[in-house]
């Protein structure tokens, strides 16, 4: 079971989550990580992870941070993203 926050960002025409991903038990996130969209005709944002306590995805800003006291941008490429124009960041 994960926990997911889904804060509200009234900006724009669409909301943009920022969702705080931690694994329970201390346990690390899975190698392999889907988020689909039913909303949005099921568009998927799709990403692997090395050994990681949680994250956070901040769509509007297209930033995903490592969680912790410190945490650090993490690479776009330390998720298997090759192609910036090719991800889906959610929007609702």
């Amino acid at each position: 079971m994960w926990d997911f926050t889904i804060p509200e960002d009234m900006d724009s025409d669409y909301i943009y989550p920022t969702l705080e991903i931690t694994p329970h038990f201390d346990t690390y996130l899975p190698s392999d990580f889907r988020i689909i969209n039913a909303s949005d005709n099921f568009k998927q944002m799709k990403f692997y992870t090395s050994e990681c306590e949680g994250i956070k995805i901040d769509c509007k800003r297209c930033i995903i941070t490592g969680l912790g006291s410190d945490p650090p941008v993490l690479n776009f490429k330390n998720f298997g993203w090759e192609d910036v124009d090719a991800i889906y960041w959610l929007k609702l």
